[in-house]
């Protein structure tokens, strides 16, 4: 779920970051947040009912709340993007593949289910330069004291600095959180809906004329795709992906309930059945209607059908059934959950080409212990194989055991995973020429073992990790699906620190990584993103603020080149690409229930020609942004 009030208040920096963080497992031991309306909210994940509070801290109240630190969009909200840090999809199941826009779009498992006292609804409203908006309203209710109900909708629209390159996004989904009054049947299910839509423009011609005074106003450079007859605001090239998806997700368990000495009951689960109903309807279009054999080259030449305009749309259809049984295994009084299950899905890919189906069986087992109460050892073990259908052959190897060391010296956790997934099916069937005379395409092993250590008390985390990925998928400068047959083994170190000096506080984020150069894989050896900041509380403790700077910056690499056709990005390996670091100011503050953000956004393009976030695609301008939060209670 994409709501403005995340949960980094419950992580030990208390600020967004792609480093791994250990959430608080005594949550449910403390008292609920509540408001001066006397209020008691919490929320759960879609997969564990550990208690989590509603961040009411300001601190990221100015940042971007669609994208990590580490991500690069083409210099328009709302469109694709990647990450500095690479980080691969390990996921064995089929994919539609190859959009750097879905991360906008959330997926069952990021929801949260809310259970709350009184009517809560939160409106977030984000205004920026050349019409930039964004507007996102989310209500949730008890319909009885073991039923919730939650609805969120979300409309983006940004015309961007530069021409041709307009965001659209519509994204709303219903969700319902229901316990029966003995605990022992529990559903979430959710309904979700996106609409994200993406002009192209294909990049600037020029980059040099940046330093032109004669495009002050950056909508008039020239792009690649000019649109001649088409639209004087919007782009003759058009990517959009629509999505419907939906998720029921029960279980019932049998066991015992017991009395304290108190008189209160509790109930003890020892065994359980478990059903999950999922299924996704997603469409991918891309056209132009105004199209150069030149810009495409072989992919022009595959579609003779229909040269007046270029298109190509993919629809997804994917419907899944689990089932399994749960057993709690009690031992001196801690508990370890254990889950065996079967599943199968059916899927439908509908290209130009033609209409393909498929039937993927695959089995399940989990086993996991949480930290408890009076014991310092956790531990998971996954583990997920398809032995049927298009997906035969796939599984994933989850395993991780962590050490809780003290309350001074913190966490310790090791953790591997290994996947073997297939081509996905954007990749396979995109066309059937190519597929039929080219793509032999392998399956993509992926190894991943990493390190963490976390203190809290001390504001610290360290994570060395190491993926290794075997037959690589990706795209060529001509267009081209390839696979890379070598091992390429990616290594990262992640640090992040805060120091504080009484109400001044500075935020690092860091991270190290390397890759072989002749791969495929073009990332940066070194990134930092830092914040100092004022945080105090002004006025006789009504006024909350938090202002301060932030500073971006990544070593050069040589950046991939976007792809719009395919929606994705390839490599390139001539160009090293080399920015200034990049700043921001911000102003964040609260009075009650009121939240607000000021920021000066690109401070450095005030002093210097727009810095590349990949070759033809400048960040913005220097702009003004203002976000507004209201929370109401019912």
């Amino acid at each position: 779920m994409l709501l403005f009030f995340q949960t980094d208040a419950q992580l030990f920096s208390g600020r967004a970051s792609d480093t791994p963080d250990i959430k608080t497992d005594t949550a449910q031991n403390k008292k609920q947040l509540k408001t001066n309306d006397s209020i008691v909210i919490y929320y759960v994940s879609a997969w564990n009912n550990v208690h989590q509070r509603v961040d009411t801290t300001i601190i990221n109240q100015y940042r971007n709340p669609f994208i990590s630190i580490w991500d690069r969009d083409l210099g328009n909200t709302g469109t694709a993007y990647t990450s500095l840090l690479y980080k691969p999809n390990m996921n064995p199941a089929m994919k539609l593949g190859m959009q750097n826009n879905l991360g906008y779009i959330p997926i069952h498992d990021s929801l949260k289910f809310y259970n709350t006292t009184r009517p809560y609804t939160d409106i977030y409203y984000w205004m920026g330069r050349k019409q930039e908006q964004c507007i996102q309203l989310f209500h949730t209710q008890n319909i009885t004291s073991d039923w919730n109900l939650s609805a969120s909708y979300r409309k983006l629209v940004s015309p961007g600095n530069f021409k041709y390159l307009r965001s659209n996004q519509d994204i709303a989904y219903l969700n319902s959180w229901y316990r029966s009054k003995k605990q022992r049947y529990e559903s979430k299910a959710s309904l979700i809906y996106a609409k994200v839509q993406q002009d192209e423009s294909g990049g600037i011609l020029s980059e040099s004329q940046l330093s032109d005074a004669s495009f002050v106003d950056r909508r008039l450079l020239p792009v690649l795709y000019e649109a001649s007859s088409f639209s004087v605001n919007r782009s003759s090239v058009v990517n959009s992906i629509r999505k419907v998806s939906f998720n029921l997700n029960h279980h019932y368990f049998f066991g015992k309930t017991v009395k304290d000495s108190l008189g209160n009951t509790t109930f003890l689960p020892s065994f359980g059945l478990k059903h999950l109903c999922y299924s996704d309807f997603i469409y991918q279009f891309y056209e132009d209607q105004e199209p150069d054999s030149a810009e495409y080259g072989y992919i022009y030449n595959l579609d003779q059908s229909n040269k007046a305009s270029l298109y190509h749309k993919h629809f997804l259809t994917q419907i899944g059934n689990s089932f399994s049984i749960n057993q709690n295994i009690r031992l001196k009084g801690k508990v370890t959950r254990f889950e065996a299950g079967y599943g199968l899905e059916y899927e439908r890919i509908n290209t130009r080409k033609g209409v393909s189906t498929f039937l993927n069986n695959f089995i399940f087992g989990q086993l996991q212990k949480e930290q408890q109460e009076g014991d310092r050892w956790n531990y998971n073990a996954l583990v997920k194989f398809y032995f049927t259908g298009n997906a035969k052959g796939n599984f994933m190897v989850r395993a991780n055991v962590g050490r809780k060391i003290s309350e001074h010296l913190g966490y310790f956790n090791l953790e591997f995973n290994q996947s073997l997934q297939s081509p996905d099916y954007k990749q396979t069937y995109y066309y059937y020429d190519l597929t039929s005379e080219k793509n032999g395409l392998k399956k993509i092993a992926i190894n991943h073992l990493a390190a963490r250590y976390i203190n809290t008390s001390k504001h610290f985390n360290v994570v060395l990790q190491q993926y290794s990925i075997l037959n690589m998928i990706y795209i060529d400068t001509n267009q081209i699906i390839r696979q890379y047959g070598s091992l390429i083994p990616v290594t990262q170190g992640l640090i992040s620190k805060t120091f504080a000096w009484r109400n001044w506080k500075m935020d690092n984020d860091v991270f190290f990584q390397q890759a072989p150069n002749n791969s495929p894989i073009h990332i940066p050896n070194f990134a930092t993103s830092n914040r100092l900041y004022l945080n105090r509380n002004i006025l006789k403790e009504k006024l909350a603020i938090a202002t301060g700077i932030e500073m971006r910056y990544n070593s050069p690499f040589k950046t991939d080149l976007y792809i719009p056709v395919f929606q994705s990005f390839t490599p390139q390996y001539t160009r090293t690409i080399s920015n200034i670091p990049g700043f921001s100011y911000f102003f964040n503050f609260k009075i009650k229930r009121f939240r607000a953000a000021l920021s000066f956004d690109e401070i450095q393009q005030l002093y210097a020609v727009n810095n590349l976030n990949y070759p033809l695609y400048p960040t913005p301008n220097f702009m003004i942004r203002f976000k507004l939060n209201w929370v109401f209670i019912n």
